[in-house]
C-alpha cells in the first residue's frame, strides 16, 4: 500500500464524533495522560494515533479482513487487563470521498477482529534497541546560535514569569544556558532515565530536562558519532507528544 495520512485514508467524521471516540478509548486503554492542558482536548491522543497510522501506512502495516469490508491498525495501546486495542475501519459509502470511514476502536476478542486472519502488528519507531540508550560518556555539544537565536521564544515561553529573565542579555543567556547544560550533563551520567527517546522526521532524538531558575527547558540532542549536538528546544507538550510515540515515558520532568 503506497504511504497515505490518515486524513486522506479515512473520513475520522466531525470534531464532537471524533472526540467521543477518543473518550471512548482513553476510557478503554491503560490510564495515562493524554491532554496537555486542563480542558479535554485529547491533543496528546490525536498526535499520537495519526503519528502510528502514519507509521504503520510507511511500514504497510494497515491490515484488511478476509473479505476486504474491514480494515485495521494495531494502535500499540492496551487495556488494563492487556488486551491490544486496533483502530477500526469500514468501507466508506459516500462517493467521491475516502475510501474508509473511521468507525472506532476493538479489543482483539471483539467479534468484530474475528474477520482478520493474520496477526496486526504494532510498528517500531526505531530499528535497535540501542537507538534509544542514552550514552552518557558522549560529550553534548549544544548548538547555542540556533538553540537562542531561533527558538528564543520558546525560552520566553518557559521563563515568561521568572523576575529578571527580561533583563538577561543574550550573551548571558548563552552563558546560562552553557553551563546548565553541563550540570545536565553530570546529572544524566547518574541517572540515564533521564534522558528520555522522542521521534522527529524519521529519526529517534533524545530530550534532555535543562533547569533554569525553577524551570525545566526540554534540550534536544541528535547523536553524530560518539557525541551529541544540541540542535533545539521546545515546551513540554510538544516535547511530551514526540516522546510518547516511541514509549511511555517513565520520568515526570516531561509530563505537560
Amino acid at each position: 500500500m503506497r504511504n497515505i495520512k490518515l486524513w486522506d485514508y479515512a473520513y475520522l467524521g466531525v470534531k464532537s464524533d471524533y472526540d467521543k471516540k477518543l473518550q471512548y478509548l482513553e476510557n478503554l486503554a491503560e490510564h495515562e495522560k493524554w491532554h496537555s492542558g486542563q480542558n479535554k482536548d485529547f491533543d496528546i491522543l490525536s498526535n499520537y494515533l495519526e503519528n502510528t497510522f502514519n507509521k504503520c501506512s510507511e511500514d504497510n502495516l494497515i491490515a484488511t479482513n478476509e473479505d476486504g469490508s474491514v480494515s485495521a491498525i494495531n494502535t500499540g495501546l492496551l487495556t488494563e487487563l492487556g488486551e491490544e486495542i486496533f483502530m477500526i475501519f469500514t468501507k466508506n459509502g459516500i462517493p467521491g470521498h475516502q475510501e474508509w470511514y473511521f468507525n472506532g476502536f476493538n479489543k482483539k476478542s471483539d467479534n468484530i477482529m474475528m474477520s482478520f486472519i493474520d496477526e496486526i502488528q504494532y510498528p517500531s519507531f526505531f530499528k535497535d534497541f540501542n537507538d534509544v540508550f542514552f550514552n552518557p560518556a558522549f560529550e553534548i555539544v549544544p548548538n547555542l546560535d540556533h538553540i537562542i537565536t531561533d527558538n528564543k521564544e520558546r525560552i520566553d515561553e518557559i521563563m515568561h514569569d521568572v523576575p529578571f529573565y527580561n533583563s538577561i542579555p543574550i550573551s548571558g543567556l548563552c552563558a546560562l544556558l552553557n553551563g546548565e547544560i553541563l550540570n545536565t550533563q553530570k546529572r544524566v551520567k547518574r541517572n540515564q532515565r533521564m534522558a528520555v527517546p522522542m521521534y522527529y522526521k524519521e529519526k529517534v532524538q533524545f530530550l534532555l530536562p535543562i533547569k533554569m531558575y525553577n524551570k525545566i527547558i526540554p534540550l534536544v540532542v541528535d547523536q553524530v558519532g560518539n557525541r551529541y549536538r544540541g540542535v533545539t528546544i521546545l515546551n513540554r507538550q510538544m516535547a511530551y507528544k514526540n516522546a510518547r510515540l516511541i514509549m511511555k515515558p517513565e520520568t515526570n520532568w516531561i509530563l505537560p
